[in-house]
């Protein structure tokens, strides 16, 4: 992660150099930082941000660095936002993901009766579920009673996008609205007790510990199992300098374009910063 963010510091400082190339071209440019590297906004802010830049003529070139929709279904809904207000926009994957103890998850994921219930706060952990029912075998003993018998115990999730792909597993999930950990935290414990069994919690490499530590403080127990690790995306420096080299290119050919400088257009790039950290 901290090499991930190194990687984006360096290609974000590079901008300066860009800007200079792209002002002398005649073209006068204006990055606009809208959030600092590892600060995640919230979908709020950033409509605020894109309801600021709709008031306005200017034309706002986004660079979204964080992960692709799940499954892929549609647009990415940032993109689409931006969009339905006239800019433009480029997502680059920051993150990348490795899974790990499978054969472990699925060995508890078939043993649902040593659990009090299930808890997943990120797609990926979903996406691990997901892949211990490859099998053919595995996936007829899910369907025919493994299923039904953690929907009898509770399946807490956050995000609406997480709860998706728990109901493409058969599952019913609770506290899509919840929002994040700490809000799904205070819900648990407002339905279980201490004398719940464990919950089994498969998470990635570097959870916040924010659920955990309040869950722990009341006396609920949790079976963590790390089911993914997290790593820098191993083309992100390669594709930051694409999307940089093509903004340089595009600002001398609207130079171009324009005779007058009285009557070149401004060129906004808006970097949002959006990183995934469990």
């Amino acid at each position: 992660m901290v090499r991930a963010m190194k990687t984006v510091d360096s290609w974000l400082n590079s901008i300066v150099i860009s800007r200079r190339h792209m002002t002398g071209a005649g073209c006068n440019v204006s990055p606009l930082w809208g959030y600092p590297p590892c600060y995640t906004p919230r979908q709020p802010s950033v409509l605020k941000l894109l309801h600021r830049g709709s008031e306005s003529s200017v034309e706002m070139h986004v660079l979204l660095l964080k992960e692709p929709r799940e499954g892929g279904s549609g647009p990415d809904p940032y993109i689409k936002e931006l969009a339905s207000r006239g800019h433009n926009a480029t997502l680059i994957p920051v993150l990348s993901f490795t899974f790990v103890s499978l054969n472990t998850l699925s060995d508890k994921l078939f043993q649902p009766e040593q659990h009090g219930g299930l808890i997943f706060t990120s797609p990926r952990a979903v996406e691990a579920v997901k892949m211990c029912l490859e099998d053919d075998e595995r996936t007829e003993q899910w369907n025919m009673d493994i299923k039904d018998k953690w929907n009898a115990k509770s399946i807490y999730v956050v995000g609406k996008a997480t709860a998706t792909l728990v109901e493409n597993l058969g599952l019913v999930p609770l506290g899509e609205d919840t929002g994040t950990a700490d809000v799904l935290s205070r819900l648990i414990l407002e339905r279980e007790d201490a004398n719940i069994l464990p919950l089994l919690f498969p998470c990635g490499s570097i959870k916040r510990e924010v659920l955990p530590t309040a869950l722990r403080e009341n006396g609920v127990s949790l079976d963590t199992l790390m089911v993914y690790q997290t790593a820098p995306h191993p083309d992100l420096e390669k594709n930051l300098k694409n999307h940089f080299t093509e903004q340089v290119q595009e600002a001398s050919t609207k130079s171009r374009t324009f005779p007058s400088k009285n009557t070149i257009p401004y060129i906004h790039v808006v970097y949002l910063i959006y990183f995934t950290f469990i």
